[in-house]
């Protein structure tokens, strides 16, 4: 029969001196082309190929069969594509059919069956005779994957009723060498594509699957038809997946997952950011799971070395909700969990899970933790950066200088200032269709040149009168030829009202933002005015000095636990906050910005 079509063989290698000469043989007269793909061979497998007028290319082998394969198909010039490894032999029968089916197909590729041969023994049962696809159209299809690579076709796929030969392996010393070489690649497979690779799942692929395997190909697939080769083979796949998963189980084995939890109001979670980060380079490999309140929950995905948030409302909990959660952290298969603000609702979650390692304060059912701390914090004797940062030195971390650890929401500079940018653009121009009286043409220009101050705390004990405040705002626009921004939660909305209508250089956004917008806002602000509030902490997580005005009467409440962290920031403090005077904040506006 005459050959209307054109085939390339692309065939991967190395080291396969003894082998390859079958295979180019099997393909002498028939491939229009042959392209060995060689990983680096040091014996004679390049010269062998070159005698059969193969081109030789040699692309050092990277850790994907996917990589090697694809690269030769890009270097084939043919209407098809035959993809081979060195030890298998394309017989007449499978170039007789592509004869018949190729010229006139409107498949895109093909499958055919592979027959494998095992110490001598050619294969029908044990699931080792099977259908096998590599033989594709030029530019129709790619391969992803590091082993057992798979193709991923553009249109259909068909059949060609013929066998290839596969030899593997000609003694079991080097199918034992092989497959160590492989299962180290499968192992770093698994771990980069399983989402929740459990403890649980890797003492089921050691203990249980491994038989189970067995069970599959020597009684299933009838391997036992197979004589003693199919007992052999059953009895070394059943190990190769044993080795496989005890690979995962020896790079995953120092991994921790770790459960962080502070759902309480987003400034004191934005004092946690040290403490995160200690962790996560004490545990480098680890998985930080924060679990925060839903309002933080936005923001709390935007901390570094912080992998996955979950929500646990800030409150007191039903029994139902605190086992309902219990039975939720239970299927994280958490190692460490550390309480940063004291609850029993989550302490008893904790211990229901079964999480091995649990860190908190002593009190509120301290008695169900495994490590505890006495709680000082009312004493107000250091920051509350610097207590979250001994808290977790109970899960080993490593002791740190507090005063390098800055509370940032991003680690990286340039994505810091994209997703800010954006957020603030977005804000600027967008959401005045929404309401927000802003007056000013160039939304960016007006956020450049602008001073916010957040007049409210949630202690009515902390709060500088909001009088005063008033009077701020009106002296900022007159002297400093700033813009000013009223900022505050949805729970401060109503409040806000003797903000509005009140100078046009003065626009209220209290209520109308997100945390993340807020955190825009601030960015792009020059400056950030608060008493003790959650905004002067996002405020220094993106780097926007801040004013703060405290009462230093209150140890457990002062700027000494509760101040802005970070260098560039101003604390006007007094036993009274009626003793600050407008006078006195104006002066440290002019000192820090003009």
């Amino acid at each position: 029969m005459t050959k209307n079509y054109s085939i390339s063989a692309v065939i991967l290698s190395k080291n396969s001196e003894k082998k390859i000469e079958k295979c180019l043989e099997s393909l002498a007269g028939w491939a229009d082309e042959i392209l060995l793909v060689d990983g680096g061979s040091t014996d004679k497998t390049a010269d062998i190929a070159k005698r059969f007028g193969a081109k030789v290319y040699f692309h050092a082998f990277s850790g994907s069969f996917a990589e090697e394969r694809n690269f030769g198909t890009e270097k084939a010039s043919s209407d098809w594509v035959l993809q081979l490894d060195s030890d298998e032999i394309v017989s007449d029968a499978f170039k007789k059919k592509c004869d018949e089916i190729l010229p006139g197909t409107k498949c895109a590729a093909f499958k055919f069956r592979r027959k494998n041969v095992f110490l001598g023994h050619e294969f029908t049962y044990g699931g080792w005779y099977h259908w096998s696809q590599h033989l594709f159209k030029n530019l129709s299809a790619r391969y992803e994957g590091r082993v057992h690579e798979k193709m991923v076709v553009n249109g259909n796929v068909g059949f060609i009723d013929a066998d290839m030969l596969h030899i593997p392996f000609d003694s079991i010393s080097e199918f034992i060498e092989r497959q160590n070489r492989y299962t180290d690649l499968q192992a770093a497979d698994i771990i980069d594509q399983e989402k929740d690779l459990t403890r649980k799942k890797i003492k089921y692929n050691l203990k249980v699957k491994p038989a189970k395997l067995f069970r599959k190909i020597y009684f299933n697939k009838k391997g036992y038809k197979e004589g003693l080769h199919g007992l052999i083979f059953a009895i070394l796949s059943s190990y190769v997946h044993f080795l496989k998963w005890a690979k995962v189980w020896e790079r995953t084995k120092n991994r921790k997952k770790i459960l962080i939890v502070r759902n309480d109001r987003f400034g004191e979670f934005l004092l946690n950011i040290p403490a995160i980060r200690a962790v996560k380079e004490t545990f480098k490999e680890s998985k930080i799971i924060l679990a925060v309140d839903p309002y933080v929950k936005e923001l709390a995905g935007k901390v570094p070395h912080a992998d996955e948030v979950i929500i646990w409302k800030n409150g007191k909990h039903s029994l139902f909700e605190t086992i309902r959660f219990s039975f939720f952290l239970k299927k994280k298969d958490i190692d460490i969990a550390i309480i940063m603000n004291p609850s029993k609702d989550t302490n008893i979650a904790a211990y229901l899970a079964n999480i091995p390692e649990r860190i908190g304060y002593d009190h509120k059912w301290s008695f169900l933790l495994t490590k505890r701390k006495s709680d000082l914090k009312h004493l107000g004797q250091k920051h509350e950066v610097e207590y979250n940062l001994d808290l977790v030195k109970l899960a080993g971390v490593a002791s740190r200088h507090c005063e390098e650890d800055a509370v940032r929401l991003f680690s990286d500079e340039a994505i810091f200032k994209s997703e800010i940018a954006s957020a603030s653009l977005s804000f600027g121009l967008a959401m005045t269709g929404e309401g927000i009286p802003l007056h000013r043409n160039d939304h960016e220009e007006f956020f450049d040149n602008t001073i916010a101050i957040h007049p409210w705390t949630s202690d009515p004990a902390k709060q500088w009168p909001e009088e005063r405040f008033r009077e701020l705002a009106l002296r900022i626009v007159k002297e400093t030829n700033s813009g000013v921004l009223i900022v505050g939660g949805p729970e401060e909305l109503q409040k806000s009202a003797i903000f509005n209508n009140f100078d046009k250089r003065i626009d209220n956004l209290t209520g109308k933002t997100t945390l993340v917008e807020l955190a825009s806002i601030l960015k792009k602000s020059k400056l950030l005015i608060s008493g003790d509030s959650g905004p002067i902490h996002l405020a220094c997580a993106v780097g926007t000095p801040v004013i703060a005005l405290f009462r230093n009467d209150m140890p457990g409440k002062g700027p000494k636990r509760w101040g802005p962290w970070g260098e560039g920031n101003v604390v006007i403090e007094k036993k009274s906050l009626s003793d600050i005077s407008v006078e006195e904040v104006m002066k440290a506006i002019i000192d820090l910005v003009l």
